[in-house]
Protein backbone atom coordinates (compact mmCIF):
# COMPACT_ATOMS: atom_id res chain seq x y z
CA UNK A 1 0.00 0.00 0.00
CA UNK A 2 1.41 3.41 -0.97
CA UNK A 3 1.58 6.40 1.37
CA UNK A 4 -1.13 8.10 -0.68
CA UNK A 5 -3.43 5.10 -0.24
CA UNK A 6 -2.73 5.06 3.51
CA UNK A 7 -3.58 8.75 3.78
CA UNK A 8 -6.81 8.26 1.81
CA UNK A 9 -7.74 5.26 4.00
CA UNK A 10 -7.09 7.36 7.11
CA UNK A 11 -9.18 10.28 5.81
CA UNK A 12 -12.02 7.87 5.02
CA UNK A 13 -12.23 7.02 8.75
CA UNK A 14 -12.65 10.65 9.86
CA UNK A 15 -16.07 12.12 10.68
CA UNK A 16 -15.14 15.59 9.40
CA UNK A 17 -12.81 16.74 6.63
CA UNK A 18 -11.72 20.24 5.71
CA UNK A 19 -11.20 21.08 2.04
CA UNK A 20 -9.42 24.23 0.83
CA UNK A 21 -9.28 25.21 -2.85
CA UNK A 22 -6.64 27.88 -3.46
CA UNK A 23 -3.77 28.96 -5.69
CA UNK A 24 -0.04 28.50 -5.25
CA UNK A 25 1.88 31.36 -6.89
CA UNK A 26 0.89 34.98 -7.36
CA UNK A 27 1.38 35.25 -11.14
CA UNK A 28 -1.80 33.95 -12.84
CA UNK A 29 0.35 32.77 -15.77
CA UNK A 30 2.29 30.31 -13.57
CA UNK A 31 0.14 29.63 -10.51
CA UNK A 32 -1.19 26.19 -9.69
CA UNK A 33 -4.64 25.22 -8.50
CA UNK A 34 -4.24 23.43 -5.16
CA UNK A 35 -6.78 21.40 -3.18
CA UNK A 36 -5.94 20.63 0.45
CA UNK A 37 -7.90 17.85 2.20
CA UNK A 38 -7.25 17.42 5.92
CA UNK A 39 -8.92 16.11 9.05
CA UNK A 40 -7.46 18.87 11.22
CA UNK A 41 -8.88 22.39 11.31
CA UNK A 42 -5.51 23.98 12.12
CA UNK A 43 -3.98 22.48 8.95
CA UNK A 44 -6.84 23.90 6.89
CA UNK A 45 -6.40 27.29 8.56
CA UNK A 46 -2.63 27.21 7.99
CA UNK A 47 -3.04 26.42 4.29
CA UNK A 48 -5.87 28.95 3.99
CA UNK A 49 -3.38 31.59 5.15
CA UNK A 50 -0.39 30.30 3.14
CA UNK A 51 -2.09 30.00 -0.26
CA UNK A 52 -3.84 32.61 -2.39
CA UNK A 53 -7.59 32.51 -1.92
CA UNK A 54 -9.59 32.56 -5.16
CA UNK A 55 -12.34 35.09 -5.81
CA UNK A 56 -15.91 33.79 -6.06
CA UNK A 57 -15.67 33.85 -9.87
CA UNK A 58 -12.33 31.98 -9.82
CA UNK A 59 -13.77 29.42 -7.42
CA UNK A 60 -16.76 28.79 -9.71
CA UNK A 61 -14.32 28.02 -12.56
CA UNK A 62 -11.76 26.22 -10.37
CA UNK A 63 -12.29 22.78 -11.92
CA UNK A 64 -9.81 19.99 -11.22
CA UNK A 65 -6.79 21.04 -9.14
CA UNK A 66 -3.22 20.78 -10.42
CA UNK A 67 -2.19 19.43 -6.99
CA UNK A 68 -4.16 17.69 -4.24
CA UNK A 69 -2.71 17.60 -0.73
CA UNK A 70 -3.96 15.16 1.89
CA UNK A 71 -2.77 15.62 5.46
CA UNK A 72 -2.04 13.17 8.31
CA UNK A 73 1.60 13.15 9.67
CA UNK A 74 4.61 15.52 9.50
CA UNK A 75 6.14 14.24 6.26
CA UNK A 76 5.72 15.81 2.82
CA UNK A 77 5.82 13.81 -0.41
CA UNK A 78 5.72 15.53 -3.81
CA UNK A 79 5.10 13.84 -7.12
CA UNK A 80 5.07 15.86 -10.32
CA UNK A 81 4.19 12.76 -12.34
CA UNK A 82 1.02 12.22 -10.26
CA UNK A 83 0.40 15.96 -9.74
CA UNK A 84 0.08 15.40 -6.01
CA UNK A 85 1.54 16.63 -2.75
CA UNK A 86 1.04 14.41 0.28
CA UNK A 87 1.48 16.21 3.62
CA UNK A 88 1.57 13.90 6.61
CA UNK A 89 1.84 15.48 10.08
CA UNK A 90 2.24 14.36 13.68
CA UNK A 91 -0.82 14.67 15.91
CA UNK A 92 0.80 17.62 17.70
CA UNK A 93 2.98 20.15 15.92
CA UNK A 94 5.24 20.62 18.96
CA UNK A 95 5.61 16.91 19.75
CA UNK A 96 9.33 16.80 18.86
CA UNK A 97 10.19 19.82 21.01
CA UNK A 98 8.48 18.28 24.07
CA UNK A 99 10.66 15.18 23.86
CA UNK A 100 13.93 17.08 24.52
Amino acid sequence: MTNRERAVDYLNTRERLYVIDAFGGADPKYRLKVRVITSRAYHALFMHNMLIRPTEDELMDFGDPDFTSTSKYLIVFCSSSRSAILCLDLHHLNYASKRK
